[in-house]
C-alpha cells in the first residue's frame, strides 16, 4: 500500500510540474511581455499617424466625426503639393477621438482576451494527456517497485507515450522561445494544441513504417525524437511519403515565394509571412502592419520596413538593388526624397535649396543608372511617395515631422 501511495504521489507531482512548466511562459508573457509589445506598437503612432492609419485601412471610422471636421482632415491629409508640417492644431484636435478608437481597436483585436479560448483548449488537452500518461505509466512503475500489475504487451503502448513526450517537449520549447522573443500569439496556442493532439498518431504512423528494420527500443526513441521537428515538417514528410507509396501526385508543393527578393527577408521569414496569408510582394505592400505584426510575431519596425520595401518593389522590381546604392531602399526613403525635390521639408530657404540641388543631382544620376527618362523616373517616384500607404509608413518612420 505504501508503495502504491509513493507511485501515486510521484505521478501527481510529475504531472503538476509538467503542467506548470508548460503554462508558466504563457502566464508570464500575458503579465509582462504582452504589455511591452502593446507599448512598442502604440508608442510608434503620432496624432497624424493614427489619422492616416484609419484613413488607409478603416476609412469609415472617420465618418463619425462632424462633417466640417471631416473636410479639414481630408484637406490636410490628402493635399499632395503643399508638403506642410503636420503639427496643425486641427489635425491634433481631430485625431484625439481617433486615438481613443485606435486603443479600443487594439484591445478588441489583440487584447489579452484573445488568448482565452486557445488557452482553455490547450489546458483541456494538456490535462487529458497528462492523466492518460500517468495511468499508462503506472503499471510500469509498479512493476519496477515490485508490485504485481498487468503490463500491456503491445509495443505501441509505450510508443504512444514516447510520442506524447516528444510532442510535449516541442510545445514547451516553442512556448519558451515565443516568451523570450515576446512574440507569443493566440495562433501559437492553437498550434500547440494541434501538436499535442497529433503527437501520438504521428509517432505511431512513423513507427509502423519503420517497424521492420528497427528494434522496439529504437522505435521508442524515434517516437520521442519526432518532437524535435516542427509540425509543418512532419506533415510535409507524411504527405510526400503517402504520395510516393500510392503513386499520387503531390499537388501541394509550395512554389518559391517572391518575398525573398526583398532585403533581409530570408526563407524562414518568407514562410511565416506566407503562413499568415501574405505570399506575394503586392500583398505585403498593402497589408495592415499592425495586424501583420501581431500575427507574425515580428517586431513592428521590421514589418514597417518590409512593407516599405514592398511598396517600392511593386513599381521598380529588380532595379531596387541599384536604387539602394542611392539611399532609396523603400517607400519611406522615396517619400523623403520627393519632399526634397519639391522643397517640402519646411527648412530654411538656404537649406531647402541645398537639399533640392542634391536631390535633383541624385535623380539625374539615378535616371542614367536605370536607363530611364528623368521625367518618367520622377513620375514613378511621385506615384510611390503620394501613395496613401507610403504616406502612412512615412508618418510612422519620421514622427518628428508630425
Amino acid at each position: 500500500m505504501a508503495t502504491c501511495q509513493i507511485i501515486n504521489v510521484f505521478l501527481v507531482g510529475t504531472g503538476v510540474l509538467a503542467f506548470f512548466a508548460l503554462f508558466a511562459p504563457i502566464l508570464v508573457y500575458l503579465k509582462t511581455g504582452w504589455e511591452l509589445r502593446r507599448r512598442e506598437i502604440q508608442s510608434s503612432f503620432s496624432a497624424l499617424s493614427i489619422l492616416r492609419y484609419f484613413q488607409t485601412f478603416f476609412p469609415t471610422e472617420i465618418i463619425t466625426a462632424p462633417r466640417q471636421k471631416q473636410s479639414k482632415i481630408k484637406s490636410l491629409v490628402k493635399k499632395k503639393s503643399s508638403f506642410q508640417k503636420h503639427d496643425n492644431p486641427d489635425v491634433i484636435e481631430n485625431s484625439a477621438g481617433l486615438g481613443k478608437k485606435f486603443k479600443s481597436y487594439y484591445s478588441k483585436c489583440f487584447g489579452r482576451k484573445q488568448f482565452l479560448n486557445p488557452l482553455i483548449l490547450l489546458l483541456a488537452i494538456t490535462i487529458f494527456f497528462l492523466v492518460f500518461a500517468g495511468l499508462a505509466l503506472r503499471p510500469y512503475l509498479a512493476n519496477l517497485f515490485g508490485e504485481s500489475e498487468t503490463v500491456p504487451k503491445q509495443w505501441y503502448y509505450l510508443g504512444a507515450m514516447a510520442g506524447f513526450a516528444g510532442g510535449y517537449l516541442y510545445v514547451i520549447r516553442l512556448l519558451n522561445s515565443r516568451w523570450q522573443e515576446r512574440t507569443l500569439s493566440p495562433s501559437d496556442l492553437f498550434d500547440c494544441s494541434v501538436r499535442l493532439l497529433i503527437s501520438v498518431p504521428v509517432a505511431l504512423a512513423f513507427s509502423a513504417l519503420l517497424s521492420g528494420p528497427f528494434s522496439k527500443s529504437a522505435l521508442y526513441a524515434l517516437c520521442f525524437m519526432l518532437g524535435a521537428f516542427p509540425t509543418d515538417t512532419l506533415i510535409t514528410f507524411m504527405r510526400r511519403t503517402a504520395a510516393s507509396k500510392f503513386n499520387l501526385e503531390d499537388s501541394f508543393d509550395e512554389a518559391a515565394t517572391g518575398l525573398s527578393n526583398l532585403q533581409d527577408i530570408r526563407r524562414n521569414q518568407a514562410e511565416i509571412f506566407s503562413k499568415e496569408g501574405v505570399g506575394t510582394i503586392l500583398q505585403l505592400a498593402y497589408s495592415d502592419p499592425v495586424d501583420l505584426t501581431i500575427r507574425t510575431g515580428f517586431s513592428f519596425n521590421y514589418v514597417i520596413d518590409c512593407c516599405s520595401q514592398a511598396l517600392a518593389w511593386v513599381r521598380f522590381e529588380d532595379t531596387m538593388s541599384k536604387m539602394r546604392k542611392y539611399g532609396l531602399r523603400g517607400a519611406q526613403e522615396i517619400v523623403t526624397f520627393v519632399y526634397e525635390l519639391n522643397r517640402g521639408t519646411e527648412q530654411s530657404e538656404e537649406v531647402m535649396d541645398e537639399e533640392q540641388k542634391r536631390a535633383e543631382s541624385t535623380l539625374g544620376v539615378l535616371a542614367t543608372e536605370l536607363k530611364l527618362d528623368k521625367t518618367a523616373l520622377n513620375r514613378a517616384l511621385e506615384e510611390i511617395a503620394f501613395d496613401p500607404f507610403s504616406q502612412f509608413l512615412n508618418d510612422i518612420w519620421q514622427p518628428e515631422w508630425n
